[in-house]
């Protein structure tokens, strides 16, 4: 039964009947939506951690960061912490987080990905870049200030491409590191006396 004809026994008798023969044939927009974004979903897999992030070029970059950047940069990190654009906490290990000198109090300025490098007591604090939000002069001072661990603070800013880059380049900390998704086996270095690695308040 089309919706057309459905209308058409609006006032008949037999409309309640026609109603749930349409329900029966016919998914409601709702769910056609819905069926929709979880075929668009973004899935990841970082270790034994298997997700899905919602559609969108900032989640996109999520997953290259996981599954491109950590391999080659950060090989065998803990993932303690990964937002979504919809769930803003989908991966957080906040006990593990706050252990290593990270308290809660930072949560407002926690970057988009946190990964645990324990061979070398590196916590690599990962900002996806589409729109806002580099590794500032501002964001890093304030994180280093509030930081109370022993771990090194490795601060990357990630973006998708040369042209976002261009565009905050000039608003990223010096002896920070940037990553360009579309060029995962680099790194563009800013400045300081390693290549990478935490350097010393």
């Amino acid at each position: 039964m089309t919706f057309f004809e459905l209308v058409r026994h609006f006032d008949d008798e037999s409309y309640a009947e026609s109603l749930a023969r349409f329900k029966a044939t016919h998914l409601s927009r709702m769910s056609l939506q819905a069926d929709k974004r979880k075929k668009a979903m973004i899935p990841v897999k970082y270790s034994d951690f298997e997700f899905e992030l919602t559609p969108g070029k900032h989640n996109q970059l999520h997953k290259e960061i996981l599954e491109q950047f950590a391999p080659r940069f950060a090989g065998g990190a803990r993932l303690l912490y990964v937002g979504d654009t919809a769930e803003k906490d989908l991966k957080f290990e906040e006990s593990a987080l706050e252990s290593l000198g990270f308290p809660m109090t930072m949560h407002d300025v926690i970057p988009d990905v946190v990964l645990f490098d324990e061979k070398r007591n590196w916590l690599f604090l990962i900002e996806a870049v589409s729109s806002v939000g580099p590794m500032s002069v501002d964001r890093v001072s304030r994180i280093k200030a509030e930081y109370t661990g022993k771990a090194g603070l490795v601060f990357v800013t990630a973006f998708q491409d040369w042209s976002v880059y261009k565009k905050f380049v000039g608003n990223i900390a010096w002896e920070t590191e940037i990553w360009i998704a579309d060029f995962p086996d680099h790194m563009i270095h800013m400045n300081g006396d390693r290549f990478m690695g935490p350097y010393s308040n």
